[in-house]
């Protein structure tokens, strides 16, 4: 029932800040949704970055790649900052599905950070680097201007 809630509640600032305490919430299903949710604040996203949970750490991953690229490049963009934080955290996940996930989110995206791409692009593992390496422009980007 609160899963339900929170992913239908406007974006009110009691209502991310809302967000924010329930990300730590004991049910998953709640973690869930407020990893998928786009009003949750960004300073929560740590918190769910290094959830137990690895449908929760999958979730923020592909909603924090979606949104990344509509952020404001400004360095000064505490959200930005967070999210970029957020997914450098997930990139270095020990569960391959997660890092796998991320990839996949990011694959076509623009305004990623390199090093982040690169970190991808350099992963062991084939179903994560293969994503970045075949189909980002950050990537090609990265790979053109190599000596």
């Amino acid at each position: 029932m609160l899963g339900a809630w929170v992913r239908r509640r406007p974006a009110s600032s009691h209502h991310r800040e809302i967000l924010y305490y329930l990300a730590v919430d004991e049910a998953e299903e709640v973690r869930r949704a407020i990893a998928e949710n786009e009003a949750t604040p960004a300073h929560a996203y740590l918190l769910l970055a290094n959830d137990a949970s690895e449908e929760v750490r999958r979730r923020l991953a592909e909603k924090v790649a979606r949104l990344l690229p509509d952020m404001p490049a400004d360095e000064a963009s505490k959200a930005r900052e967070m999210a970029i934080q957020t997914l450098e955290l997930l990139a270095q996940d020990e569960l391959t599905r997660i890092r796998a996930a991320l990839s996949e989110a990011l694959k076509s995206a623009s305004n990623v950070p390199h090093h982040l791409v690169k970190q991808l692009a350099l992963d062991v593992e084939l179903i994560v680097s293969a994503p970045v390496l075949q189909f980002s422009r950050t990537m090609q980007q990265c790979v053109c201007r190599s000596p």
